[in-house]
């Protein structure tokens, strides 16, 4: 007999992104693997900046027909976060960090999204033998209050807002079940939702999502409890949270144009890794926590090694084509088993 569960199904996650979105790449063995590992769940990126590259051009949909592929037939959970704006749609064109001009046509692709992938949604029709397990989460861009990567335009929060409200409205009325989730916010995540809220954004997302980068640990407890401490604030307690990207990059001793300062070797990793993951459970109800997705699956290291997020995966894809797993992995892995009720019989795992 299996174990109970101590965790809700989907909340040991991954982001799946970089090799599994190469067609050439043996992603189906990947995608085997994070289920024998426990991974019930992926967050993935939806690059609206590839998929419409043309104002009055079709919509490419095989960025996130490739991964649902794989996920729908071993019953993982998706979660997409919809960013990056086409030139044609940007308020500085060729800039990748820049918001959307306006928010019809972002919220319009949204639209097109749930139209395919959410209840009913043309990508199950199409594909009859796949077990239709429609996307009822939507996550509303990425770490808008990072100005480098993701949003130039700062403060953001009136823009961002704008921006939510309307795709909110739009893919709720495709989808009127659909739960929106705020973008991952980052670095003094706590003070970048307030500012959300002061813009009026409190009934415009069902979730918080946050990203707690930080050397330490136990800090990743602190920026929850800041975190829900401004919900509070906000009389917004009862939302629920996910931790939308958690890492610790194996970088250190990597030549690197640009650092963070929460970079590790692989040991480190999967140390922070097997000290953080029992304090979440342990508080998941408290922090009303409903996924926490590593960041990431594999990494492939860039020729130039300049970004310490290279770095940071379970797997790592070699410039050499070879595939190396890090002992994160094997901490990950034992510990999603055990909270997920699994046992190992002599030709299966069982949860």
């Amino acid at each position: 007999m299996a174990a109970p569960r101590e965790v809700p199904r989907g909340f040991m996650g991954a982001m799946a992104d970089g090799p599994l979105l190469n067609p050439a790449f043996d992603a189906p063995r990947e995608y085997d693997l994070m289920v024998r590992s426990g991974v019930e769940a992926v967050r993935m990126g939806v690059p609206w900046i590839t998929m419409q590259p043309a104002a009055d051009g079709p919509i490419d949909f095989s960025p996130v027909d490739v991964v649902l592929a794989q996920t729908a037939p071993r019953g993982l959970d998706v979660l997409p976060v919809v960013t990056f704006a086409p030139a044609w749609a940007a308020r500085h064109p060729g800039a990748s960090n820049s918001p959307p001009e306006g928010t019809e046509n972002y919220a319009r692709f949204a639209e097109a999204l749930v139209r395919r992938y959410g209840p009913g949604g043309t990508f199950w029709a199409e594909n009859p033998s796949l077990p239709a397990r429609p996307i009822r989460r939507w996550q509303i861009w990425n770490e808008p209050n990072q100005p480098v990567f993701n949003w130039s335009d700062q403060p953001f929060a009136a823009d961002y807002v704008a921006l939510l409200r309307a795709a909110r409205e739009r893919i709720k009325a495709v989808d009127p079940g659909a739960k929106i989730v705020l973008a991952g916010l980052v670095g003094t995540s706590w003070r970048a939702l307030q500012t959300v809220y002061r813009a009026g954004g409190r009934n415009l997302f069902d979730l918080v999502a946050i990203h707690p980068f930080t050397l330490d640990p136990d800090n990743v407890l602190v920026i929850l409890r800041r975190v829900r401490g401004v919900m509070a604030r906000y009389r917004d307690a009862r939302k629920p949270m996910v931790i939308g990207e958690m890492t610790w990059p194996a970088a250190r001793g990597q030549t690197l144009t640009r650092t963070y300062g929460y970079e590790t070797d692989a040991r480190g990793q999967a140390a922070r890794l097997a000290q953080v993951l029992p304090e979440l459970v342990a508080r998941r109800r408290a922090f009303r926590l409903q996924n926490v997705f590593w960041y990431t699956w594999i990494s492939e290291a860039p020729d130039a090694r300049n970004d310490p997020f290279s770095f940071s995966g379970l797997r790592q894809l070699e410039r050499s084509a070879s595939v190396s797993t890090r002992p994160a992995l094997g901490v990950y892995g034992r510990f999603a088993r055990r909270v997920e009720g699994c046992r190992k019989t002599t030709s299966a795992l069982s949860c």
